[in-house]
């Protein structure tokens, strides 16, 4: 699929929010699980050319270690240990920071695809008869482009955080239609399929809390009074 007709998709799923643009999309028949590997993929790569573009333009390593010298110094170091210091804390530092950000961008096709077999499971629990192509496709047609528009907003100052929000629960919205049309559901189970994995997750926080607050109580009780 060449770029011109992905971002005929992507615009039609992103400014006509319903179950009428997932439909139209859905009957042409074109959805395989490759092109939306491709869309996820091309979408984590804006995403590192942009953030890479960010580090050379910012450069957040230099300024993040810039203040550790003057406070080295006032410990009582030498200016050459603090000198060597730094020259290795700046490249450690850096190695981690492009780890992180490669990982982490080369991880976004799996946890997307992830994320839709674990939908797709429950909704076939419900009594689901779409395929797991057929929505992992509807699910990247707006899942990739909002994904790109995410790392813009990281961009924006104060309202940056404000505009990724909006653009997550837009992101939920339309996996309510990609379900429904997917699925062929009602609009309880659709809800179901959302609400039960977010009630797992929930669940598995409370009880991973519960058991570090019993193990902190266990040893603060052996500590002597």
């Amino acid at each position: 699929m060449d770029l011109k007709a992905t971002l005929a998709i992507w615009k039609n799923i992103l400014s006509h929010p319903g179950e009428a643009s997932f439909v139209e999309e859905e009957e042409k028949g074109d959805a395989n699980l490759s092109t939306a590997v491709i869309w996820m993929i091309g979408a984590a790569l804006f995403a590192f050319i942009i953030w890479a573009l960010y580090i050379i333009i910012f450069d957040p390593v230099t300024q993040t270690l810039e203040l550790m010298p003057e406070a080295l110094l006032q410990s009582g170091m030498a200016p050459e240990a603090v000198d060597e210091m730094m020259a290795q804390a700046k490249s450690t530092f850096a190695s981690t920071f492009y780890a992180m950000l490669i990982l982490g961008l080369m991880s976004v096709p799996v946890f997307f695809l992830i994320g839709s077999g674990v939908l797709w499971i429950i909704a076939r629990v419900l009594g689901g008869e779409g395929s797991y192509t057929e929505q992992t496709y509807l699910m990247a047609a707006y899942s990739a482009p909002l994904f790109i528009l995410n790392t813009l907003f990281n961009m924006v100052p104060l309202l940056g955080p404000f505009l990724i929000l909006a653009g997550n629960i837009y992101a939920v919205v339309l996996t309510y239609y990609a379900l429904k049309v997917t699925h062929e559901f009602p609009s309880n189970k659709v809800m179901g399929t959302l609400v039960l994995p977010l009630t797992l997750i929930l669940l598995f926080v409370c009880c991973s809390l519960l058991l570090m607050a019993s193990t902190m109580g266990a040893l603060l009780g052996q500590v002597p009074q």
